[in-house]
C-alpha cells in the first residue's frame, strides 16, 4: 500500500460507514444544484457550499450549509468545519422523515448558532424556513422565498421546474 492509499484510508475508512444521510437520488441532486446555482447571485455577502461535514456539538452534513464569506486556505483542506453557518439547507430524501430534520435542527443547528433552516420537500415542491425564535415560514413552488436572517429571496419556480 502506498502512502497516498494510507493517507486516503485514514481519512475516510469506509465512506459508507461514515456517511450520515441517505445517498442522494435524482431528483434530490437537481434540487440541490438548482439551490446552489440561484445562490450563487449572493457570492458577494455569502458562502453556499454543499455536504460540508460540520463538527458541531453534534455531527450533521446539511446538504447546503450558507455561510458570510469565508476566507480559505488553499494550501490546508479544513475536512470537518466546526464554524456553523447562518443556515442550513435539507433536501427530504425519501427515506427521511420530516421528524428527522426537526430534530437536527433543534438539537444540532440551532444550539450551535444556525439562525435559520430550510427543508426542502421535493414531492411537493414546498420550502419551510425555520427559525429557533420565531414562527416558520412555508413557500410554494411558485412563490418566491424571503428568509428574514440573510435576505436571501429565491424563485423557487426556478428550482422547481
Amino acid at each position: 500500500m502506498t502512502i497516498r492509499e494510507e493517507t486516503i484510508e485514514h481519512i475516510v475508512p469506509d465512506y459508507e460507514a461514515e456517511i450520515i444521510k441517505p445517498m442522494a437520488g435524482k431528483n434530490h441532486a437537481r434540487i440541490q444544484s438548482k439551490l446552489i446555482i440561484e445562490l450563487a447571485q449572493f457570492e458577494n455577502q455569502y458562502d453556499a457550499l454543499p455536504e460540508l461535514d460540520l463538527e458541531l456539538p453534534g455531527r450533521a452534513r446539511p446538504d447546503v450549509c450558507i455561510f458570510h464569506n469565508l476566507s480559505y486556505d488553499w494550501w490546508t483542506e479544513e475536512h470537518k468545519v466546526k464554524e456553523a453557518p447562518i443556515t442550513t439547507i435539507e433536501i427530504l430524501s425519501y427515506q427521511q422523515g420530516m421528524e428527522d430534520l426537526i430534530d437536527k435542527a433543534k438539537n444540532i443547528y440551532f444550539p450551535s448558532g444556525v439562525k435559520s433552516a430550510w427543508f426542502v420537500e421535493p414531492a411537493f415542491g414546498i420550502v419551510h424556513v425555520v427559525y429557533p425564535d420565531r414562527e416558520t415560514l412555508t413557500f410554494t413552488k411558485k412563490e418566491v422565498l424571503i428568509d428574514t436572517v440573510t435576505g436571501i429571496q429565491i424563485d423557487l419556480s426556478n428550482i422547481f421546474r
